[in-house]
């Protein structure tokens, strides 16, 4: 029989994640936080996933890579739309949206390797532009 590796997921993941969204969803009420104070607090949840999908891959695969790289642009929209208000203009609402696009192109991709044959792969983008 092959021996097959396993990882528990630590404790402090499967507290931190919902701890620092409960934070986030308290500051959100207090109007007195600095936005970038907020963009760190808001930023921690998907920081902590990113590492916790680097622990869980012993074996570097293509469906964990275009995860990460999805998760480090839903990083990039959170952190641009949580700075919006600061800014004139629209410009910072426009790159959150362009990067949440993009990482969620990732995520479609990263889903469909296996799953899916790549002659499905438009099809399944256009229909998540519907």
């Amino acid at each position: 029989m092959a021996n097959i590796n396993t990882y528990q997921v630590p404790l402090k993941f499967m507290v931190g994640i919902p701890l620092f969204s409960c934070i986030y969803l308290f500051c959100l009420t207090q109007d007195t936080l600095d936005p970038v104070a907020m963009t760190g607090i808001k930023v921690l949840p998907i920081g902590i996933i990113f590492i916790l999908m680097e622990k869980l891959n012993v074996e570097r695969s293509h469906f964990s890579n275009y995860m990460q790289i999805g998760l480090i642009f839903s990083s990039f929209g959170d952190i641009s739309l949580e700075l919006e208000p600061t800014v004139e203009g629209d410009i910072l609402f426009l790159c959150g949206l362009g990067n949440f696009l993009i990482a969620h192109w990732f995520y479609v991709y990263a889903m469909s390797i296996d799953i899916v044959s790549p002659k499905y792969l438009g099809f399944l983008i256009s229909y998540g532009f519907a």
